[in-house]
């Protein structure tokens, strides 16, 4: 561009000269002595070089204007970012296309000119996108008015969306889901009737609450998310061990409590519990209970029951890392009184000596030594392992106060009697 507005300048200096008939000096001549000189007037804009400039920061706003396509824009930024581009663009056109008006030198017009025609070519486009898009918000704007009633309600079920057991729903009561349920139902009759142009559309991800699309998807399948908001109740009530049983048992080395121990024993027990628990929230909305489903989670726990037996011989008592008769006896003492059928086989200790506890200050405040006990009850197969803990706590001056009694774990896990 340098380049091409240097000859043109280059080729009206010497237009200049030769119309005007100024020559340069012969050599030798001598100098004739200079005339006062008044005020000049300031140089005529030359039009090409006027036009080719005009042109050029034109093609830099339509650059920008080209640019606002690729950027990460929300649609309201984007048609905030083109408009603003659009109105420094067409003035700037308008000028330039109106410099060139009857300009004709080739270096400059030639190439200008055919950019110039594709930014009138794109203007048309551009404003016509720019017109869909205000079109499309302006409906967002009045779908989001029409819903925000909703909004909570919605957030319910989209989160079901995104974890089949989201809790969140959980801890609904039977009235809370009936709301969700009837919200929801005005979300789904506002998709079909006025705003079919989101009824189609997939369900997307992100910021779910941003989407018309994802609104419509949810309420119109609202039976099912509000079926699986309902069975994650179930969630809260089955024990980890029967809805992942292998993780379970891994995770805790086979220890349950007395409330697992006891649905394993009886799976119908369970499955009348969580009846009990779900039909009132199928009541409050209309929907029937999914055939099959206690049979299902009986299914489960047998399950549960029978990899927690494969288990069982797998498991060692711990031998006895020290000694104390009197915390045995106490450990003993205890079992027979908290289970007076109990057959106690083993009582061991863990440590060879106390455990002793401090504070930040490091004082102690207490002493204890743990151990394990192994018994049998007599309507079982196995012996169960559990652990205790007999704690004295500090009296001052390096002594500790005695008791009588040890805390017995509420966990306890089934083994081999011998």
């Amino acid at each position: 561009m340098q380049r091409v507005l240097s000859s043109v300048l280059r080729l009206f200096a010497f237009a200049a000269v030769a119309v005007l008939g100024f020559s340069t000096p012969a050599l030798g001549t001598p100098p004739t002595k200079k005339a006062a000189v008044s005020p000049k007037a300031p140089p005529a804009v030359d039009p090409v070089v006027a036009a080719c400039g005009e042109i050029d920061r034109t093609l830099g706003k339509f650059g920008d204007l080209r640019k606002v396509e690729e950027w990460d824009f929300s649609p309201e930024e984007f048609v905030d970012a083109a408009e603003k581009q659009l109105a420094e663009l067409e003035p700037a056109l308008d000028k330039a296309k109106a410099l060139l008006a009857g300009v004709n030198i080739e270096g400059c017009l030639g190439p200008h000119y055919m950019r110039a025609e594709e930014l009138e070519r794109y203007r048309g486009p551009l404003r016509k996108r720019m017109t869909e898009i205000r079109n499309a918000l302006t409906l967002r704007k009045s779908f989001y008015g029409d819903v925000e009633f909703a909004r909570s309600s919605f957030l319910v079920l989209a989160a079901l969306y995104r974890d089949k057991h989201e809790n969140v729903a959980a801890k609904l009561d039977p009235a809370e889901v009936r709301k969700v349920f009837d919200d929801m139902g005005v979300v789904a009759d506002l998709c079909e009737r006025k705003y079919a142009a989101y009824k189609k559309s997939p369900l997307l991800e992100g910021d779910l609450t941003l989407y018309p699309e994802t609104w419509c998807a949810v309420a119109l399948r609202r039976e099912d998310f509000t079926r699986v908001a309902i069975n994650n109740r179930a969630l809260v009530l089955i024990p980890s061990i029967v809805s992942s049983p292998r993780q379970s048992i891994d995770r805790s080395a086979g220890f349950i409590d007395e409330e697992v121990a006891s649905c394993l024993r009886d799976p119908k027990r369970l499955s009348e519990k969580l009846r009990a628990e779900l039909l009132p929230y199928y009541e409050a909305v209309g929907l029937e209970m999914p055939a099959g489903l206690m049979d299902y989670i009986e299914r489960l726990t047998v399950e549960a029951a029978n990899l927690l037996e494969g288990t069982t011989p797998t498991w060692t008592f711990p031998e006895p890392k020290g000694r104390d008769a009197r915390i045995e006896g106490l450990a003993r003492k205890q079992i027979t009184a908290d289970r007076p059928n109990a057959r106690t086989m083993k009582v061991v200790l863990r440590h060879a000596g106390w455990e002793i506890v401090k504070n930040a200050a490091d004082l102690p405040t207490h002493r204890f030594r743990a151990g394990n006990i192994l018994f049998q009850l007599p309507d079982e197969k196995w012996c169960r392992h559990v652990s205790f803990r007999y704690v004295e706590e500090h009296a001052g001056g390096g002594t500790y106060r005695k008791v009588d009694q040890v805390e017995i774990g509420k966990r306890f896990r089934w083994i081999r009697c011998k």
